[in-house]
């Protein structure tokens, strides 16, 4: 992968929960490292949820191979929160990996 290629600047948040003595074990997310990478949209969809339409954006995203990164982190690209749906290394050579990311709009 040619770093050319990589123009977006994205942040790989991993999961850290925080113990709450009220409430417990909350969820939270700790920034696991700031990369260079190739971020595309590749589609937009609009299912029905709960009698709304929420807009789903999904995204590939290329970066330099990362060890440790899977589908438990989340991606943080232009103030936008992406959940990782898979995170794989396509040739098998530690050299890439491909990540297929979906970002949920909202309900309307």
């Amino acid at each position: 992968m040619r770093a050319g290629r990589m123009r977006d600047f994205i942040a790989l948040l991993a999961p850290a929960p925080t113990d709450d003595p009220r409430f417990g074990e909350q969820p939270g997310w700790t920034t696991f490292a700031n990369v260079w990478a190739n971020v595309t949209p590749t589609k937009g969809d609009e299912p029905v949820v709960n009698q709304g339409v929420q807009t789903e954006i999904s995204y590939t995203v290329l970066m330099r191979y990362m060890a440790g990164v899977d589908n438990t982190f989340r991606i943080t690209y232009r103030g936008q929160t992406l959940e990782i749906l898979s995170c794989v290394d396509p040739d098998g050579r530690r050299r890439q990996l491909a990540i297929e990311a979906k970002q949920n709009v909202g309900v309307s």
